[in-house]
């Protein structure tokens, strides 16, 4: 069995992170996806990791690690985990969330959190999370649009 590598995203991965975006509907141009990348190369608070296989980029993660204001001690949140329709069920996305709790660990964090829609409850989304030792909780999610 070949290994899958996990490393940091670098500016050419830029294309296939946009394709992968849109397997999952998300409407993300090539400029916007170089932005946020390049966001995240230079601000410390943010990563994004690319999974690797047979050298081919198969999935990402991106995440942010932030202060409390209200406690001592730092959180995560994973803002993103996609991977490749084609290579999803090879546990390629279990490496890339035990990645980025480790990396989160390392950050001192005592937690890291995510989102994840309702519709995603049909494809098996929440079951993952779910079998990784995420809980939904008692909180409510508020959004506002500002446009």
């Amino acid at each position: 069995m070949k290994q899958v590598i996990i490393r940091e995203v670098i500016s050419s991965d830029t294309v296939v992170l946009v394709e992968l975006s849109h397997q999952l509907g998300y409407s993300i141009s090539l400029a916007d996806m170089q932005a946020n990348i390049e966001l995240c190369l230079n601000d410390k608070h943010y990563k994004i990791f690319v999974a690797e296989f047979e050298h081919e980029i198969c999935g990402f993660i991106g995440l942010t690690v932030a202060r409390y204001l209200h406690c001592s001690g730092s959180w995560a949140k994973v803002l993103a985990l996609i991977i490749d329709e084609q290579r999803r069920g090879a546990k390629i996305g279990s490496q890339l969330l035990n990645f980025a709790e480790n990396y989160a660990k390392t950050r001192g964090c005592d937690k890291i959190e995510l989102t994840s829609g309702l519709h995603r409850r049909e494809t098996g989304a929440h079951e993952f999370y779910f079998n990784h030792g995420y809980q939904g909780d008692l909180t409510q999610y508020f959004v506002k649009k500002l446009s």
